[in-house]
């Protein structure tokens, strides 16, 4: 298994050289959500990508789909990601089998009914914490719900936008002990990659020891724990209210 996922590793990086196509996700990255996939395959069907932006690492998840009969789902807010992925996906021949959907994770959760549970959605919308808790609330609504999901830019940070904590909005909603493996570039003080004493140009670094993502294995239902925030407590409160309602109707 590994030699054949190193082999179309290699075929999809030829193919997005040719292309001309970016994915903001590092090589690191795009091999270990590209090997959790074929590595589980048999743990649900089909991959759920939220924020495609302009395809690059569409590119990985709609192969690897292909590859295993899966259909890819792929979601953007900007209708101009969407459409520019999808002109990517066809021109690539790799737009069979996808559902191209231009909104939230929430608005597909419900307009979209799947068939079969997704293996993994891989989040990387909006890294504010309420937006991060908002996708994780749409990812225990989906229907059938999915095995696991991936977070991108988990230990981001941005002296200009203090709200960027992908990592601690995962842990208030799932808890400390929630069940992550840690994937992509891993930043330790021997990283050449932008910390907080050596923030990039535009302002953004790296947590110390922190990752460039994880993987989360979904719990049957959202944990919720004594001593959360008001706030935190109030709109998990909320959701389980709302689907009570749903079920009576």
């Amino acid at each position: 298994m590994e030699y054949s996922i190193n082999e179309d590793l290699k075929e999809v990086r030829k193919i997005l050289s040719f292309a001309g196509a970016q994915s903001w996700t590092s090589e690191k990255y795009q091999n270990d959500i590209y090997s959790f996939i074929l590595q589980n395959q048999n743990l649900g069907v089909g991959v759920v990508e939220l924020g495609c932006y302009k395809g690059g690492l569409s590119v990985f998840l709609s192969y690897a789909c292909q590859k295993l009969g899966f259909p890819f789902y792929t979601i953007d807010l900007e209708p101009q990601f969407v459409n520019e992925t999808r002109t990517l996906l066809r021109r690539l021949d790799l737009a069979k089998n996808v559902v191209f959907f231009q909104g939230t994770l929430a608005g597909f959760v419900s307009e979209v009914k799947l068939k079969d549970p997704p293996l993994l959605v891989v989040v990387d919308g909006d890294h504010q914490y309420q937006g991060v808790f908002d996708d994780i609330r749409s990812l225990h609504q989906m229907q059938p719900r999915s095995y696991a999901a991936a977070f991108h830019d988990f230990s981001l940070r941005h002296d200009q936008m203090p709200d960027e904590r992908v990592d601690k909005t995962i842990y208030d909603f799932f808890g400390s002990d929630v069940d992550l493996a840690r994937i992509g570039e891993q930043f330790d003080i021997h990283t050449s990659h932008p910390l907080k004493e050596r923030p990039s140009p535009d302002g953004h670094y790296w947590e110390l020891n922190g990752s460039e993502g994880v993987i989360v294995k979904l719990p049957v239902k959202p944990p919720v724990k004594q001593g959360e925030s008001v706030n935190f407590a109030q709109s998990v409160t909320a959701w389980w209210r709302e689907k009570l309602r749903q079920r009576r109707i």
